[in-house]
């Protein structure tokens, strides 16, 4: 086996994804890396048994998976926090409960960061895939895929094996696990806005991140088309009112990233 060691993170909050989970432990354990996962369940109580009892019943999964509850519903950024301080893994990796890795994603993405000394984050092809894609196809162009959550898209033609870019993919990245003793985790203030007693939960904590590597001179960014993966689309991610409030939440979270990083730049100016 090879001595590299990966940590994955997973949030997951619905048990419509189990399947989804299930399949990836499935392939980690074929993987000649040592791979460990921090599976973390927000709010569902119901779901984090169903999934320790079926881990318990795998012995291989039982040691590897840290499945750990979560009981309240937490932003992203605070559920990937989580999983970074209990990662003492080599390379650490965060993929969405709905995204399904291919076999070469991994092996893909170790060989980069072994080829390249001066990459320190990668993140692949991400394919979105509907029941139905026909018609999903003609109700909505490329353009306007962001609206059921695949702001990746536009990524997926490139002629290129690999390359370089500013901004990861957040439903399926890896680091070096070293650079975020530099720059720190994941930003939590764009986990969510608080209108009173409301909470709005807005993303960009993926992009934020990314920048802050570049800002700061951490490393290179790298795109690998040859690391591929499927975000499987859940019809009620293409209800009307569901892309009408994608509409309004991304770009406000796009809007606070640049204020973060409009801070962080006069900061660093200010030095």
């Amino acid at each position: 086996m090879n001595n590299c060691s990966i940590c994955f993170v997973i949030n997951t909050l619905n048990e419509e994804n189990l399947p989804i989970v299930l399949k990836n432990l499935s392939l980690f354990k074929l993987s000649p890396y040592k791979i460990k996962t921090i599976l973390i369940v927000v709010e569902n109580y119901e779901l984090y048994e169903k999934y320790r009892k079926i881990l318990s019943q795998d012995k291989k999964l039982r040691n590897e998976v840290l499945t750990l509850f979560v009981n309240k519903n937490i932003p992203l950024s605070v559920g990937r926090n989580i999983g970074l301080k209990k990662c003492k893994s080599d390379y650490i990796a965060f993929i969405d409960d709905d995204v399904l890795l291919t076999n070469a994603w991994i092996t893909t993405a170790i060989n980069i960061f072994k080829r390249y000394d001066n990459v320190v984050a990668i993140t692949g092809r991400c394919i979105p895939y509907v029941s139905g894609r026909k018609y999903i196809e003609k109700l909505l162009l490329n353009d306007f895929y962001w609206l059921i959550g695949c702001t990746y898209y536009d990524y997926a033609d490139s002629s290129k094996d690999h390359f370089y870019i500013n901004t990861l993919i957040g439903s399926n990245m890896i680091f070096r696990r070293k650079i975020f003793d530099n720059i720190g985790g994941f930003n939590q203030k764009l986990g969510f806005i608080s209108k009173g007693e409301r909470k709005i939960y807005i993303g960009g904590e993926d992009t934020e991140i990314s920048y802050r590597i570049v800002l700061n001179g951490i490393g290179k960014i790298v795109y690998s088309e040859k690391m591929t993966s499927y975000h499987i689309i859940s019809f009620k991610k293409l209800h009307i009112f569901t892309m009408i409030k994608r509409a309004f939440l991304y770009p406000l979270s796009l809007k606070l990233v640049y204020i973060e990083l409009l801070r962080q730049k006069l900061q660093i100016d200010n030095k």
